[in-house]
């Protein structure tokens, strides 16, 4: 599964146990492909040992600061961050558009 910029994402509330590369403040959350950054080794199979391979497309993908965090009371400013997201990490979003800033 590839993503193309502007799309809709979201991060999969996975509870997989060990080294994983999603942070746990982005699991679940939706956020918006801002672009590729290109194709790596997989870091959580590298960190155990294996080859990482196949490679897996990483992203850099923005969130609203307001959608991150439950008790962030500052604008609703946007954060971005590069993410690893692939099949099982992520789903593309219902919706296209990026969310408001509003």
């Amino acid at each position: 599964m590839t993503f193309e910029a502007g799309e809709r994402v979201r991060v999969l509330p996975s509870g997989k146990p060990g080294h994983v590369r999603t942070p746990a403040y982005l699991k679940g959350k939706v956020g918006w492909v801002e672009s590729l950054i290109g194709a790596f080794p997989n870091p959580e199979e590298l960190a155990y040992g294996h080859s990482g391979l196949p490679e897996r497309p990483l992203y850099k993908v923005g969130f609203r600061q307001i959608d991150l965090w439950d008790s962030y009371t500052g604008p609703p400013k946007t954060t971005s961050t590069p993410t690893s997201t692939n099949t099982g990490w992520s789903l593309k979003g219902e919706l296209r558009e990026r969310p408001s800033l509003a």
